[in-house]
């Protein structure tokens, strides 16, 4: 990766404390799937599936699937970041208002239920979301 790549970013918080993440590019290009993971806060790893083993030789195709099976197993999407070239540093793509009164922490996890709660929608109806 040469530069930053626009993300969605998903978020797992074990029970018993830490959390995991996983993203996927924003547009996913045709010939491969690239999927970053790792411990929050630690430099994520990259896999990169090539478009013969992913689904239907489909790598966006291949990204709304393991993106479904990521929220059944609990993962929280945290919405559109820019993941930097060390594979580490995460920004919004659009930092979210702080509505008065509400804490940034508060205000995370109201985004978060927003978000999870369409995109779920999306899925049941048998869409893939409005990321591919």
């Amino acid at each position: 990766m040469n530069r930053a790549e626009k993300v969605l970013l998903l978020r797992y918080h074990h029970p018993e404390g830490g959390s995991k993440d996983w993203a996927i590019p924003v547009h996913v290009p045709n010939d491969r799937l690239p999927v970053w993971y790792g411990r929050t806060g630690t430099v994520l790893r990259c896999s990169q599936t090539p478009q013969v083993r992913c689904r239907e030789g489909s790598p966006p195709r291949e990204a709304a699937a393991r993106l479904a099976a990521k929220v059944r197993k609990g993962y929280q999407e945290l919405g559109e970041f820019w993941l930097d070239v060390d594979c580490q540093t995460l920004r919004p793509v659009q930092p979210l208002p702080t509505p008065p009164g509400l804490s940034p922490e508060r205000r995370v996890r109201a985004a978060v239920a927003v978000e999870t709660d369409a995109l779920l929608a999306t899925l049941r109806a048998g869409g893939t979301g409005r990321y591919f």
